[in-house]
């Protein structure tokens, strides 16, 4: 009987390891988490604008949202904190400098002067209440799956394929 139950609590033990390792490595945010790269963006008027050549991506991780932009050898990236309320994407304290990702005084904020910078990757923000000096952007999310996601705000609906 002692054999058994040696090898019994072994299978439990590989099985529970196996189970707790395996949720380390589940995305925080579902679908959402990963590469996005945004193929179109439509206007309030109704104007559908082409941008996939562009090669303007969001990458979303944890509570950060990278939006990056390749031209040949440079590089254009931009960050913001998102969250998530009631089938809406929230996007928040946009920064210049990847030192954001750190809580630090020294961040190159996005200040709602400089909120065109951000129209190239469909973030159209209006001023943040908390902070006059910032802007923040609420997109509903129409779509999602693990290819193909689609945001909607007031002025703009974003479609992006998975990257």
């Amino acid at each position: 009987m002692r054999p058994l139950h040696h090898k019994i609590y072994t299978i439990l033990i590989l099985l529970a390891m196996s189970l707790s390792t395996a949720c380390d490595k589940m995305p925080d945010n579902g679908q959402l988490d990963g590469m996005w790269q945004l193929m179109s963006i439509e206007t309030a008027d109704g104007h559908i604008l082409d941008v996939k050549d562009q090669q303007h991506y969001w990458s979303f991780r944890l509570r950060l949202v990278q939006f990056t932009a390749s031209r040949g050898i440079d590089t254009d990236k931009y960050y913001a904190h998102f969250y998530r309320e009631e089938g809406n994407i929230v996007l928040k304290d946009f920064c210049q400098e990847a030192r954001y990702e750190k809580d630090t005084d020294d961040n190159v904020w996005v200040s709602s002067e400089e909120a065109e910078l951000l129209h190239p990757w469909g973030v159209y923000g209006q001023t943040d209440e908390d902070d006059s000096q910032k802007i923040k952007a609420t997109y509903r999310v129409e779509a999602l799956t693990d290819t193909r996601l689609v945001l909607k705000s007031d002025q703009v609906c974003l479609i992006f394929r998975k990257f």
